[in-house]
């Protein structure tokens, strides 16, 4: 069996055929990954992409332990400056945090709570927020009322 020399061709930025992808596929893509971290991380691959976390409409957060600082400044930092113009949906998971730190339960109650009024400020339609808090929490009554709320 011969094989034959493929010839390496330099493909530019511009030709790459994915970047040839209507932007709502690209942005569908996106929307398979993991977390929004790992999303708005791979926008800066290219220059092409870089314009897709505007379009982005929904948020799927993780935190973890060992970088839950880290985790708590990105989500305020996305429910702060939203670069969609309408986020869908809202997707908290902090069921991996230790609270054993009583320092850090005002801030965990704080982003929980942030992240109620963003759903109501934003009037996202889909709200899933995976806690686990020893303490009683109160949904907040804006929330119950909320019309854009689907889920």
């Amino acid at each position: 069996m011969e094989l034959t020399n493929l010839k390496k061709q330099k493909v530019t930025e511009e030709e790459a055929p994915i970047n040839k992808l209507p932007d709502s596929l690209l942005v569908q893509i996106l929307s398979l990954l993991p977390t929004t971290k790992e999303a708005f991380r791979t926008c800066l691959v290219s220059k092409t992409w870089r314009r897709l976390p505007t379009l982005i409409d929904s948020f799927n957060f993780t935190c973890s332990t060992d970088r839950e600082r880290e985790d708590f400044s990105i989500i305020h930092n996305a429910l702060t400056h939203p670069l969609s113009s309408k986020i869908i949906k809202l997707q908290l998971d902090i069921t991996h945090l230790r609270l054993s730190d009583c320092s850090f339960r005002l801030e965990y109650e704080i982003l929980i709570s942030r992240c109620f009024s963003f759903a109501v400020e934003s009037q996202v339609e889909n709200v899933v927020l995976w806690f686990q808090y020893s303490n009683r929490f109160t949904l907040p009554e804006s929330l119950c009322t909320c019309s854009s709320l689907i889920t």
